[in-house]
């Protein structure tokens, strides 16, 4: 795997070289076509894609470096700019990415990308009611592929803001789009629980550890004390005991597992 992701990294960096080579051989008159708005367009697009794959390594000098060489090509595009407040976000630099993610929205105030990572971005900030705007810009854009976390991001906002049932709505709205979107279906097995349709939270939860155990991932705390409370609802303490040993073991300290502790005791 990882090196398939080092000929992916390679394979991008290469194309972009190659292009932005043309576009130089191309002003400086070497006979090249000039490059289209299009072709300018990918080269852009091929840098910021770079820059959040180095991103994701922690890579912040060449990220910024990619960055910057897609500003040198358009300083006003959109795609750049939100690759920028990106980075400035993942660098802990607040002002800045606020700054720059507004910049990116007023050159384009259609671009879903910048609105949902923006409404990450105030999500982080504890901006709630700000955040959901952000992410339902980007939800209302029929065509964006990204419309399923657009709507769990709403579901979250919506929850921290007291709204469960615009929250429910959202998350029904993502699991529409995504049926396997495992967050999506543990955040929305909570909500279920929480008025007491213990059914339909049930089934959820179950496919919930489905997903997670898929992807190769550990159960949150926040999940298996769900398991345990409704394993309870459905008198099954032999399960309940193994979830139980599953959050002692593996969130001895968390307040889940000091949840469970006082429930023992009533």
């Amino acid at each position: 795997m990882k090196k398939w992701k080092v000929f992916c990294y390679i394979s991008i960096f290469t194309i972009a070289s190659l292009m932005m080579s043309c576009v130089r051989e191309s002003e400086m008159g070497n006979g090249f076509k000039k490059p289209s708005k299009e072709d300018l367009n990918r080269a852009i697009s091929l840098y910021v894609q770079i820059a959040y794959k180095a991103l994701e390594n922690n890579e912040y000098e060449r990220a910024m470096a990619n960055v910057k060489q897609a500003l040198d090509i358009d300083k006003n595009s959109p795609m750049a700019l939100n690759a920028l407040a990106v980075v400035f976000q993942s660098q802990g630099d607040t002002g800045k990415a606020r700054e720059t993610f507004k910049k990116a929205l007023s050159n384009d105030a259609n671009f879903s990308d910048a609105h949902l990572n923006y409404g990450q971005f105030l999500l982080q900030q504890k901006e709630s009611e700000a955040a959901c705007k952000q992410f339902q810009l980007a939800a209302d854009d029929d065509f964006y592929q990204k419309r399923a976390i657009a709507y769990f991001y709403m579901g979250v906002c919506h929850k921290n803001n007291g709204d469960i049932a615009q929250s429910e709505s959202a998350l029904e709205r993502c699991l529409g789009l995504d049926p396997a979107n495992a967050q999506a279906m543990g955040m929305l097995a909570s909500i279920k629980f929480e008025k007491h349709q213990y059914p339909e939270a049930k089934e959820l939860f179950d496919k919930h550890v489905q997903a997670v155990r898929a992807s190769k991932q550990v159960l949150s705390a926040e999940a298996l004390w769900l398991g345990i409370q409704l394993e309870r609802v459905f008198n099954k303490p032999d399960a309940e005991a193994s979830w139980a040993l599953f959050l002692k073991n593996n969130y001895p300290y968390s307040k889940e597992y000091l949840e469970y502790q006082k429930s023992l005791k009533k």
